[in-house]
């Protein structure tokens, strides 16, 4: 039985990295193919970029998205002390205020036609699903 559930937790596991990895690719690939398209097709699709750097006549585009998850989590703290030569360990548990944060940033660089010349993702993709699957504004 044992090689049974050894089986079923693989099996999950690699579905799991299966669906995490096609989410992170299909986002790569959407900044990617903005690359030879007109600046105004990468605002369309991302709406009003952040921070916008014009030098020289080239363009770079930021947008960024910041999620924070702020939950209660368990807290658990263990203490070794020595009294009289021998060590004394106490627990004590507790909830904590945690918080996750994820990062996206999409940095985007036009020449002075307004023809994107490259675009890229600075963090972890999986971070910017979100920022791709918004309404356009």
């Amino acid at each position: 039985m044992k090689w049974f559930e050894t089986g079923c937790l693989a099996a999950v596991l690699v579905v799991v990295a299966a669906c995490t990895s096609t989410g992170e690719t299909q986002v790569s690939r959407t900044v990617a193919s903005f690359v030879g398209q007109p600046r105004d097709a990468a605002i369309a699709r991302l709406g009003r970029p952040n921070k916008v750097i014009i030098e020289n006549g080239e363009t770079e585009s930021y947008w960024l998205k910041v999620d924070v998850e702020t939950y209660a989590g368990l807290s658990n703290r263990r203490e070794v002390k020595t009294v009289d030569g021998q060590a004394r360990v106490s627990e004590t548990e507790g909830m904590k205020i945690k918080e996750h944060r994820r990062d996206c940033i999409i940095k985007i660089t036009a020449n002075a036609a307004s023809t994107i010349k490259t675009s890229e993702i600075i963090g972890n993709p999986a971070n910017c699903e979100t920022l791709l699957n918004r309404p356009a504004s």
